[in-house]
């Protein structure tokens, strides 16, 4: 599924990390990635702390943004 419906997560061109926002009390780490083509978009990921202290990601939402990489 991630290969096919989430190419530009599974291989993108390029990745910049966001710093995390809280919203409504969950930490969201947001993620802009530019596609093969050029696309930009933003990965929104929601965090989960498990028992053991580690974060891990509990899901993506993706959204194409309307500029496009120079």
């Amino acid at each position: 599924m991630v290969r096919t419906s989430y190419t530009v997560v599974y291989r993108p061109k390029s990745v910049h990390f966001e710093k995390p926002v809280v919203i409504s009390g969950e930490v969201i780490q947001p993620v802009r990635t530019t596609d093969g083509e050029g696309q930009l978009w933003v990965a929104l990921y929601p965090m989960e702390r498990q028992a053991n202290g580690v974060w891990r990601i509990n899901g993506c939402q993706l959204q194409r943004l309307k500029e496009r990489a120079v």
